[in-house]
């Protein structure tokens, strides 16, 4: 029945101040995101556990074959930088001669 009365108020109130009508839009579509990716967490996210007393090691539950979502990578597989020693070979030739003291721009 409260929740009633506070529709009917909402209703009133929109009626009467029209401009506030996007501003509800827009709280309401947060409200429903922000709901909703909590939902998504809690059910499909292995690594969130809600319950301390029955999960007490919440680790146990995940699946090590399983890939899971890794935030950065510690070693690269890719082979090491392989030297192209034409592209060196100028390098070298361009940076020869210059003076880096004298190129510097005076703060």
């Amino acid at each position: 029945m409260a929740f009633m009365n506070v529709v009917r108020n909402l209703q009133a109130q929109m009626k009467s101040h029209m401009a506030l009508a996007p501003l509800a839009v827009s709280y309401g579509i947060g409200a429903a995101l922000a709901s909703g990716i909590m939902i998504y967490t809690s059910v499909s996210k292995a690594d969130v556990s809600y319950n301390r007393w029955w999960n007490p090691i919440p680790h146990d539950k995940i699946d090590p074959t399983k890939v899971q979502q890794k935030l950065f990578v510690t070693s690269i597989s890719k082979p090491c930088y392989q030297h192209d020693f034409p592209v060196e070979a100028l390098r070298q030739e361009i940076y020869e001669g210059r003076d880096w003291n004298r190129d510097k721009p005076h703060h």
